[in-house]
């Protein structure tokens, strides 16, 4: 799990993301390894990744269409949802940082660093709240688990 964190030198905040597990872990700790993160990445850097991602996802319709697809949406409907997430990611540049934050706390459920690649999960949920201000999902309904290099968004 990546954990924000930051350091200061000289003066200068750098944020970043750590991955502490191993800290966590009684069995390292006992193996005297260090409590230090096994890896730690720029926060400008994850955070760009998972901003592309969600436009991206927004402004494709055949990702939309496929993760609305079990909602058994009308085609009026969904392409009513399509239009609105376009329009979502088309005024993105023009929310404030408080927003854009907003945003991202809604529809992000998790990242995960896996070797060669970053998982992103969104929610539905939060997909539509910020398309259409609806909410209205069962839990079974919830998460989509996407990966930054794929086309199609994959079920959990």
């Amino acid at each position: 799990m990546l954990t924000p964190t930051h350091a200061v030198k000289r003066g200068v905040r750098y944020r970043y993301y750590a991955n502490f597990r191993a800290a966590s872990n009684s069995r390292a700790k006992a193996n005297g390894q260090s409590s230090r993160p096994i890896i730690h990445i720029p926060a400008a850097a994850i955070e760009r990744l998972v901003i592309d991602r969600l436009l991206r996802l927004l402004r494709s319709q055949t990702e939309i269409a496929g993760l609305l697809q079990p909602l058994t949406l009308a085609a009026s409907r969904l392409r009513e949802v399509i239009q609105k997430a376009q329009e979502t990611a088309n005024a993105w540049s023009n929310k404030s940082a408080a927003d854009q934050r907003g945003i991202l706390q809604t529809t992000l459920m998790k990242v995960r660093l896996l070797n060669d690649y970053v998982e992103l999960q969104f929610s539905r949920r939060g997909l539509l709240q910020i398309i259409l201000g609806q909410t209205e999902l069962t839990a079974s309904q919830e998460g989509v688990g996407i990966e930054p290099r794929s086309a199609n968004p994959e079920e959990d």
